[in-house]
Formats: C-alpha cells, structure tokens, sequence
C-alpha cells in the first residue's frame, strides 16, 4: 500500500493502513502529510468508541519503489474510550517516501 506525497494531502485511509484484530472499536478517522525538510510527516486520527483501550500501532516507512526501509516496533495506543486520538509518525530518513499505517488490537 501506498501513498503519493505532495506537500501536504490527506491519501485515502484504506490505501495506507491496515486493520488486524478486533479493531472494529476504532475507527481510522483521517490520515494527513506533509514533508518538512525532505522528510516525510504522517497525522493520524482515530477515534476509539470501544470500552477498552488495548489498541497499538506501527509505521512500515518504505521507499519510492515500496520496499520496506523502516518496520516500526508495536506501540500501545494512548487511548481513552470516547475521544479521538492523534498520532504523528516522521519518516526515518528522506529515501522513505511512502509509509503504511498498522493497527491491531489486543485479542
């Protein structure tokens, strides 16, 4: 999956993000970049409608051919039921131009 970089733009959220688990308690609401000195900065906002917060995420950071450069560790989701939460990701380095967004949830 992936997204073509402008200077800033809102790609389509089912192109640049995955779901795993029982996710359906969040909701991916809008996903935004922008490149800032040659790298690439990705917003992400979900909005968590479940009881419980047991979400993480990653960022796979991948160059212009889609080849992964950068496979982010698994992060909890800082999550209160009910609000929406904003997240930001910065591309290891000016080579990783396209990027997806992963989200699981604790089964």
């Amino acid at each position: 999956m992936s997204v073509i970089i402008g200077c800033s733009s809102t790609p389509s959220i089912e192109d640049v993000s995955t779901k795993s688990g029982s996710t359906d308690d969040l909701e991916i609401r809008e996903i935004r970049t922008t490149v800032k000195n040659n790298i690439l900065v990705v917003q992400v906002s979900i909005f968590d409608d479940g009881q419980k917060d047991l979400g993480s995420y990653r960022f796979d950071w991948m160059n212009e051919q889609e080849v992964s450069l950068h496979l982010e560790a698994w992060k909890p989701l800082p999550s209160t039921p009910g609000e929406i939460i904003k997240l930001q990701g910065i591309a290891p380095s000016p080579e990783a131009t396209k990027f997806r967004f992963d989200l699981s949830s604790v089964d």
